[in-house]
């Protein structure tokens, strides 16, 4: 009797097992494919350059600047609500770190805007990691910044 609930036990252990190791196969299978589908990181070099400037004009605290980089919906917002812009500088340390890494490109269509291109820009400094992400207008490589946000991560 003892035998045959040890064989019951090891046969209940095995079917219970078995569909977990295909699942997790599965999964593994499915996310390959998602991998392969995924594109490339990428971001027009006049995105990059764009960012690359309201990034230091946000270091350097130059309202005028950031203003100027931006288009009208968001200049009305910061004119309107300035603690905003006080809540990116105290995010950020006072100097910019070299060679910000890449990290995200998405495209989406926004209610508000139609469609856009959100660029993450990954800065790492000694004590804290910065995801700089900028939204440009359209799908085409335009440069027209129609949003920004800073956001700290753990390292």
């Amino acid at each position: 009797m003892m035998i045959k609930n040890k064989m019951k036990s090891t046969v209940l252990i095995l079917s219970l097992i078995f569909p977990l190791s295909a699942c997790e196969k599965v999964k593994e299978t499915i996310l390959d494919k998602i991998e392969e589908k995924m594109p490339d990181l990428e971001a027009s070099e006049q995105q990059n350059t764009k960012a690359k400037i309201l990034f230091q004009a946000l270091i350097d605290h130059d309202q005028a600047k950031i203003l100027s980089l931006s288009e009208q919906d968001i200049r009305d917002e910061l004119t309107k609500n300035p603690q905003i812009l006080q809540t990116v500088f105290d995010a950020l340390p006072d100097y910019v770190a070299d060679n910000p890494e890449l990290v995200l490109t998405a495209k989406s269509i926004e209610t508000t805007y139609g469609k856009v291109t959100k660029i993450g820009y990954k800065y790492i400094y000694p004590n804290q990691t910065i995801i700089f992400s900028v939204v440009f207008d359209g799908h085409d490589g335009g440069d027209k910044i129609v949003g920004f946000w800073v956001q700290e991560v753990e390292k």
